[in-house]
């Protein structure tokens, strides 16, 4: 069976865009996938009944630091959407729905992009994930 130089043609074509869309996948996965943000683990003496918004803040400001940013340069922004179990207001997490042990906190800092950090309370651990804001 002999093939003609179009299906050559052809064959040396639909192998380049093979290559082409591989290549495009390889050298952006990280933009189309980027990496899970490592989660920060800090373990508690004993289990709070719930996150309170002052744990929150103060281990969502931990995990930064251990992010190499200075937590005194981020401001935790204003969202007073959620309340805690006990019903004070919360000023700034924004928790999740359903739990009283899961929320989120906004940090700024001037221009810069925001700093988004999930806060968690599994038992006698704290779980932050810190993640940028678009």
């Amino acid at each position: 069976m002999r093939f003609s130089a179009r299906q050559y043609a052809f064959a040396l074509l639909a192998l380049g865009l093979v290559v082409s869309f591989a290549a495009f996948l390889r050298f952006n996965a990280p933009r189309l996938h980027p990496p899970a943000n490592p989660a920060h683990v800090f373990e508690l003496r004993e289990p709070p009944k719930f996150l309170t918004e002052e744990l929150a803040l103060a281990y969502a400001n931990e995990s930064l630091k251990q992010e190499g940013l200075n937590p005194a340069d981020w401001r935790p922004v204003p969202d007073g959407r959620t309340h805690a179990p006990d019903g004070r207001v919360d000023a700034y997490l924004a928790r999740t729905r359903g739990t009283p042990n899961r929320g989120v906190l906004l940090f700024t800092r001037g221009g810069l992009s925001p700093k988004f950090v999930a806060v968690e309370l599994k038992g006698s651990r704290v779980l932050c994930e810190n993640a940028p804001g678009r």
